[in-house]
């Protein structure tokens, strides 16, 4: 049995799923790309929402349990039961925003999903009370209110969406 890779709790977010918000703006094209995307090079002249507007790193926190609402849903760990984890490196790990339902249990209709902290199956998830975590494009760090508006979220995490944020939180 092989032991499971060391486990993170950050990840590239690399774009937001059709179905997210109202109305529908991302189809699966550059507008609804993050940063970084699976299997591809980005170069930074892609970012034309901005360096210091795109996302590049969330927290996906508490990996390899399952989270929902602040409570552990589920321990696959047992006696080492993965023989593979989530980690750092792991093309498993990069998500694109679902928009999860509040109790984290299911992908939400269009344009009423949180942005975080319903999941951390695949979602942006974190143990700090009101937020997440983020390094942006231009390697600031800031943390992110839960409070944040879906799509604005969703504009922060596309690199060419071309959404107009009043302010970046």
């Amino acid at each position: 049995m092989k032991a499971p890779l060391a486990y993170s709790d950050y990840e590239c977010v690399t774009g937001v799923k059709s179905g997210v918000v109202v109305p529908e703006r991302y189809f699966g094209g550059e507008e609804s790309a993050g940063l970084l995307t699976k299997d591809a090079t980005t170069k930074p002249s892609k970012a034309v929402d901005g360096l210091s507007k795109t996302l590049l790193i969330v927290e996906g926190a508490g990996k390899p349990f399952t989270w929902r609402q602040g409570r552990m849903a589920s321990n696959p760990l047992g006696p080492i039961m993965y023989g593979q984890g989530i980690s750092w490196a792991d093309s498993l790990g990069p998500f694109k925003i679902d928009g999860f339902s509040a109790g984290g249990t299911a992908k939400a209709p269009a344009g009423t999903g949180r942005p975080m902290n319903a999941t951390n199956e695949g979602e942006c998830y974190s143990f700090h009370a009101g937020g997440i975590g983020t390094v942006f494009g231009d390697a600031s760090t800031r943390f992110v209110a839960e409070s944040i508006d879906l799509a604005a979220f969703c504009g922060l995490v596309t690199r060419a969406g071309g959404e107009t944020l009043a302010e970046t939180p």
